[in-house]
């Protein structure tokens, strides 16, 4: 934002008292000391009339001098009766309007006011606007679906004083026309919501390629939100291609995007500069070899660790960015990029609610000077898109969403995409998950691009819980009741899904996110989450809190450390924000009230059913994979044909330690492939002379020029194999040739894995470590389903209100010592506000 020197007749001029006791002032008496005097009159009528709606919707009061009741809060018709009304008001006062929000009132169905909703109805209301306010700023019609938004275009000869600035129509059902995207009365938007609006997909798409929508009639306009308008990969590219690096805010959630939308994005949404770099020491530093990359991963790149970087530790890492300074302030490389942030400021709002209050103050306040309006930097270009929202688009995938931020110069802001595929190999796929009836959803093995090394700016994060919890969910397409219920689906995902997840990623530095992760982060957001969990769930979400506490004691402690005089560095508020979005509750239509175990199906019987093209899910739900087999409750009695749980723990512990030997020659007539031989059973003795090489060469093309890099396959001595996760990367490159793709470099996950620093592997079989073997499914019975789930949610406040009662006990020990009280251990009671949101 740019602030303004005051005027010299300002900042010499004696204030006036009622400027400092007007905010103090309730608003119902605001109309009674508008006829005090003239004086009184300047102070309060702008501040009366600001918002009129709102205002009379919060204090029961009407406007034009007249004491008109509201039945309801939400009364559409006293919204026609106050634009009667407004006829007779002179225009001095009219022009003191610069906001009509309709968004708390809709129609009255009692006929109590109908003699006023026949004779004005919405649409002649909404056409008088532009004429009856003419210094209006902000329109509001969220949720009307009778109103037609291209009533708001006034007709050629109707004088206004001012052009909008905002305006909100979801929900709409009225089709927009080209008129309202050519109209001068709106040239000047620089918020526009058109979300849920009927009939916009191709008319948008026929705009957009006529040249009819873009900065030629919307050359201010940064803030754009197109959610559920069945938005398509084609219909994005040409939004992209047409407004450039405009937009700094764009949400297209809900619509029909897949991942083919992210190359239109990077080549013309994103700034060439970059905001990396700098910060090697605590974040560590991107180095990418000139002329490598695949589509699958984009530009290759490695992740470089110094002593601290690779366990988040820096003693620095909670200090502020120091001022960057520049020789010329601008010169080409301001231009084209922004600055990266100093992790202080707060995260920029592009909410209606938000924008609203920037454009046309809060209620009851004066509204802001017009001519400063356009030097906030919410009306500033970004150099791009800052805050992008990609909520429920089924056909975006996880490595989608990981390519997209590698590829972005680190300038993202706000991130989200509440649901993402897991997307996976279909070699080694279980037969239980049919790619026909399920899909896997989830974010795994991608922490390391939330990290300041990539997300240098990232302050707000919504993204599905796996991110925290390593846990994928199950999701059923078949609604067929003679499959798995959605309970089951959560088990079976705890129980045989997560302990893969950890095998691949084993290191919670490297595969969970925690707060310290990326200090930067102001809000983070986990949605999907389920109701029920064997444990680990809960143990992840409790460790994400208590992690969030040890974070805030860690800034306290370095404030403590390096404050003199009063004085210290600034410092990073970290994570002040954590909101929990669980699922439905699915256990009382699951469960019931029987214990018959019946209808148990065994392993074979899964994996018969989805071999025949059906799926086993019961209904559609979210399964969380959150439990280790080590954690789960009291072995029920076996089911028939089943192994025992006790046995099966068993052999899942001794899958992780060994894997059965296999002995298979790697072909050499590609270029995925070479002449050696892998046996996971040989000892260092055994191998065969000569040693055979760990790597094979892999050749692709990147930006129109072809390269080679060795691609590692695992180690040549079977002893010096330490990693179960190795053992089983190299068991299924042995295994399956169809695994021999998507060539990446290996990123801190790996590594932490057991993948030696700056090699190349196969992503492809990585991520096929993932899937767990057929052999080793057994269903639960519902009676164990009763007793070993636990509710999240009333696991997740018990620990709430025990870290508190800690928390509130040390600070009245604190009292009489007034000493500063420690965040942190012992109590570990997280400060910053936790929300929990039930579906």
């Amino acid at each position: 934002m740019h602030l303004h020197p005051p005027s010299y007749q300002d900042a010499t001029r004696r204030p006036d008292w009622l400027e400092f006791v007007a905010p103090y002032v309730p608003i119902k008496d605001y109309a009674r000391l508008c006829l005090v005097s003239r004086r009184f009159y300047g102070h309060f009528a702008p501040r009366l009339w600001n918002d009129p709606l709102t205002t009379a919707a919060a204090v029961t009061a009407a406007a034009a001098g007249h004491r008109v009741h509201i039945r309801d809060n939400n009364d559409l018709e006293w919204f026609y009766h106050f634009m009667h009304q407004m006829r007779y008001v002179r225009e001095n006062t009219r022009l003191l309007v610069t906001s009509i929000d309709l968004r708390r009132f809709t129609p009255d169905t009692s006929g109590e006011f109908s003699l006023y909703s026949s004779k004005t109805p919405l649409s002649e209301s909404l056409q008088s606007l532009p004429s009856t306010f003419p210094s209006l700023r902000c329109i509001l019609l969220d949720g009307h679906s009778d109103a037609d938004a291209s009533d708001l275009i006034p007709s050629p000869d109707t004088r206004t004083g001012c052009d909008v600035l905002l305006v909100s129509t979801p929900h709409c059902q009225s089709k927009l026309p080209e008129v309202f995207y050519a109209s001068q009365y709106l040239s000047t938007l620089i918020y526009l919501d058109v979300s849920y609006m009927t009939g916009s997909p191709t008319s948008l798409k026929q705009l957009l390629g006529r040249g009819a929508f873009g900065p030629a009639y919307f050359p201010d306009l940064r803030i754009l939100k197109m959610k559920g308008l069945e938005v398509d990969d084609v219909t994005a590219a040409l939004l992209f291609a047409t407004f450039k690096d405009r937009l700094w805010s764009l949400d297209l959630s809900q619509n029909r995007l897949t991942d083919r939308m992210f190359d239109a994005m990077h080549n013309d949404a994103f700034p060439a500069g970059t905001l990396r770099g700098g910060h090697a020491d605590a974040e560590g530093v991107l180095v990418c070899p000139a002329g490598h990359g695949s589509a699958s991963f984009g530009t290759f790149c490695f992740v470089n660790e110094s002593e601290w970087s690779v366990t988040f530790n820096h003693p620095e890492r909670h200090l502020a960015d120091a001022p960057v300074y520049s020789q010329d302030a601008y010169g080409a490389s301001q231009q084209h990029t922004r600055a990266r942030l100093d992790g202080r400021t707060r995260p920029q709002d592009d909410s209606e609610d938000a924008v609203k209050i920037l454009f046309s103050g809060k209620t009851g306040s004066n509204p802001p000077n017009r001519e400063h309006i356009h030097d906030l930097g919410i009306c500033q270009g970004q150099h791009g898109i800052t805050h992008l929202y990609l909520n429920d688009n089924s056909g975006i995938t996880a490595s989608a969403i990981s390519r997209m931020i590698m590829s972005s110069p680190g300038q993202l802001e706000h991130v989200e995409c509440s649901n993402m595929s897991l997307d996976m190999p279909e070699s080694g796929r279980p037969g239980w998950l049919s790619p026909i009836s399920t899909r896997l959803l989830g974010i795994l093995g991608t922490t390391h691009i939330f990290r300041p090394v990539f997300s240098s700016n990232l302050q707000v994060l919504r993204i599905h819980h796996s991110l925290v919890t390593q846990l994928a969910s199950v999701y059923s397409q078949n609604d067929s009741s003679a499959y798995l219920s959605t309970m089951e689906n959560l088990w079976l995902a705890e129980a045989f899904l997560l302990p893969r997840a950890k095998l691949a990623y084993p290191h919670k530095e490297a595969a969970a996110f925690t707060p310290d992760t990326n200090p930067r982060l102001q809000s983070l957001t986990l949605t999907h989450i389920p109701r029920y969990s064997t444990g680990p769930l809960i143990d992840s979400l409790v460790s994400l809190l208590k992690l969030a506490s040890m974070q805030e004691r860690a800034i306290q402690d370095t404030r403590k450390m390096l404050i003199t005089n009063h004085r210290g560095p600034a410092m990073v508020p970290g994570l002040r924000h954590i909101r929990l979005e669980f699922d439905h509750d699915p256990r009382e239509h699951d469960l019931g009230d029987s214990d018959d175990d019946e209808d148990d199906l065994d392993a074979e019987q899964l994996v018969s059913l989805a071999a025949k093209g059906f799926s086993f899910f019961g209904e559609a739900g979210w399964a969380s994979s959150a439990s280790s087999p080590s954690a789960l409750s009291k072995p029920s009695p076996p089911v028939t044909g089943l192994p025992r749980k006790s046995e099966h723990r068993q052999d899942e512990a001794r899958n992780h330690d060994q894997s059965p030997p296999v002995s298979v020659r790697l072909n050499s007539n590609s270029t995925s492939s070479s002449n050696a031989y892998v046996n996971l059973s040989d000892t260092a003795s055994n191998i065969a002379e000569p040693p055979v090489t760990d790597t094979v060469m892999y050749q692709g093309t990147w930006s129109g020029a072809e390269f080679t890099v060795p691609v590692w396959i695992g180690s040549s001595s079977a002893a010096s194999i330490s990693s179960a996760a190795v053992r089983e990367y190299m068991r299924l490159l042995a295994k399956d040739k169809r695994l021999h793709t998507d060539v990446q470099p290996a990123m801190p996950c790996h590594i932490a894995a057991g993948v030696p620093e700056g090699k190349y592997i196969y992503g492809a079989a990585w991520r096929a470590i993932l899937w767990p073997p057929d052999h080793k499914i057994r269903t639960p019975s519902k009676r164990e389903l009763r007793t070993s789930m636990k509710d999240v949610i009333e696991a997740m406040k018990a620990y709430r209100v025990q870290t508190r009662e800690r928390y509130e006990k040390i600070k009245r020990d604190a009292e009489g010592c007034r000493e500063e009280v420690m965040l942190g251990e012992p109590h570990f009671y997280y400060t910053g506000r936790l929300e929990v949101v039930r579906s």
